[in-house]
């Protein structure tokens, strides 16, 4: 859980100690909620097609945005696809994709001297990722 490791939980401070050490900057995640749910359906002995969704709480607050340009993980929502087609008993190619739309988060900025309500800070990111596979079963059959 995020909030267990004090580099990832503690709040983005005005600088020393060192990241990690207690009480010492970090990224000010906190534990999120995740919801998920997919399915999958066989439409015969060869072809599998898979379907599936995520949501999950962002885990940045406004006040934490500057470190973060390190570890922008504000994506809320992951939409999943994929298919398998099974070419024998011990072989399957296997293709998968994902998509997080574009999420933003803002805030000021925070330096060593302290924040600077002057500046706004804005995180944004969107993710894509696609993968071919091959499967070799070494046991034969499914």
């Amino acid at each position: 859980f995020y909030g267990d490791i004090d580099a990832i939980a503690n709040p983005f401070t005005t600088i020393p100690p060192l990241f990690g050490t207690s009480g010492a900057p970090g990224f000010g995640w906190h534990d999120i909620n995740i919801f998920k749910f997919g399915a999958e359906w066989r439409m015969d002995d060869t072809w599998t097609f898979r379907a599936g969704y995520a949501f999950n709480q962002n885990p940045i607050k406004s006040t934490d945005v500057t470190l973060n340009i390190l570890a922008p993980g504000v994506t809320k929502h992951h939409i999943t696809g994929g298919l398998a087609y099974q070419l024998n008993e011990n072989h399957t190619v296997e293709l998968a994709g994902m998509f997080a739309p574009n999420t933003k988060v803002s805030g000021i900025e925070v330096t060593p001297a302290g924040p600077n309500p002057f500046r706004t800070v804005e995180l944004e990111m969107h993710q894509f990722a696609l993968t071919l596979g091959w499967n070799y079963n070494f046991g034969g059959g499914q």
